[in-house]
């Protein structure tokens, strides 16, 4: 994985993470208040976080094909494209050896 791409997705779990945070600290500060009971709390948390994987996933998988998209654009062997060719070299090595 590119160093961009591995700056973006760290990026993307860092701003997850203050998120995170702030959203625990209000749902504190609601259940305190009396305004929301622990249960709800901690079950708006569960979907949060459940939706919070949800989304990350596809972001990972939208950035994934982004990057496909450029390499197959830009012309780049792929680490596939390049074993064939170490495959087809082998088997001409052999042939010749004979």
């Amino acid at each position: 994985m590119s160093t961009f791409t591995e700056r973006l997705l760290l990026m993307g779990m860092g701003g997850f993470a203050v998120a995170q945070d702030t959203v625990r600290d209000l749902m504190d500060d609601l259940v305190r208040r009396g305004e929301m009971s622990r249960e709800d709390a901690h079950g708006l948390a569960r979907d949060l976080e459940e939706r919070g994987r949800r989304e990350r996933e596809e972001l990972s998988d939208m950035i994934r094909t982004q990057i496909t998209g450029m390499i197959e654009r830009a012309d780049i062997a792929t680490k596939s494209d390049i074993r064939s060719l170490e495959e087809r070299l082998d088997d001409l090595e052999k042939k010749l050896s004979m």
